[in-house]
C-alpha cells in the first residue's frame, strides 16, 4: 500500500474513532505504533490517551480537538490540524466499517516489519563472510519466524483462525454458494 493510501486510511480510522469514541473499548488493542503516518499516529495517542483518562466523563469532541490545536502536531497535509480534523470527522466512515479498516492498518503494520526484518537479512547476506555467524543466522531466523507467525493472527476475522479455517471456509462457500438477491448471472440472462 503506498504512503497516500495508508494515511488516507489511517485519518479515517482516526475520525471514526473521535467521531464515536464509544466504540474505542472494541478496538482498543490498536497501539500508535500500527500507524505509519506521524500526524495520524500522533493524534490516535492523543485520543486513546484521553479516552483512558475520562475517569467516567463523557468524551468531547471540541475539547480534544483544542488539545490537538494546542499540541502544535505538524501534518502533511497542507492545512491546520484542527480543520484537517474537523473535515475528517464530519466525513469519517460508519463504524461499522472500522474493524475492516483496523485490519487494513494492522496488516500494513505486519507487512512493515516483515519487510524490516527482510532487509536486515538481506543487509546480513551482503556482509562480508567473516562477519556471519551461527548466532546471527539464529537471531535473524528467529525474527522472521516471530514475524510469519504473528501476522496469521493479526487482524482476522473472528471466525478465521488460522490458514487452514480460512481455506475450509473458502471451500465451503464455492461448494455451497449462496444465492445474492437481485443478481442475475449471465447464464440466466440468456
Amino acid at each position: 500500500m503506498d504512503e497516500s493510501t495508508s494515511r488516507e486510511l489511517e485519518k479515517n480510522v482516526v475520525a471514526c474513532l473521535i467521531k464515536n469514541p464509544n466504540v474505542f473499548t472494541k478496538y482498543s488493542d490498536l497501539e500508535p505504533k500500527h500507524f505509519y503516518s506521524s500526524f495520524e499516529r500522533d493524534v490516535f495517542d492523543l485520543f486513546k490517551s484521553e479516552v483512558s483518562n475520562l475517569n467516567g466523563k463523557e468524551f468531547s469532541k471540541a475539547s480534544f480537538l483544542l488539545k490537538i490545536k494546542n499540541a502544535k502536531l505538524s501534518n502533511n497535509y497542507n492545512i491546520d490540524s484542527e480543520t484537517l480534523l474537523k473535515n475528517a470527522i464530519e466525513f469519517a466512515p460508519s463504524p461499522n466499517e472500522l474493524g475492516s479498516l483496523i485490519s487494513d492498518i494492522l496488516l500494513n503494520y505486519k507487512t512493515r516489519e516483515i519487510n524490516i526484518v527482510l532487509n536486515t537479512a538481506k543487509d546480513w547476506i551482503n556482509k562480508n563472510s567473516s562477519k556471519k555467524n551461527h548466532k546471527s543466522v539464529a537471531k535473524l531466523s528467529d525474527g522472521l519466524s516471530s514475524e510469519l507467525l504473528n501476522i496469521n493472527n493479526l487482524g482476522q476475522d473472528s471466525d478465521v483462525k488460522n490458514l487452514s479455517d480460512g481455506l475450509a471456509s473458502i471451500e465451503d462457500r464455492i461448494l455451497n454458494p449462496q444465492p445474492i438477491s437481485g443478481f442475475k448471472s449471465s447464464k440466466a440472462l440468456y
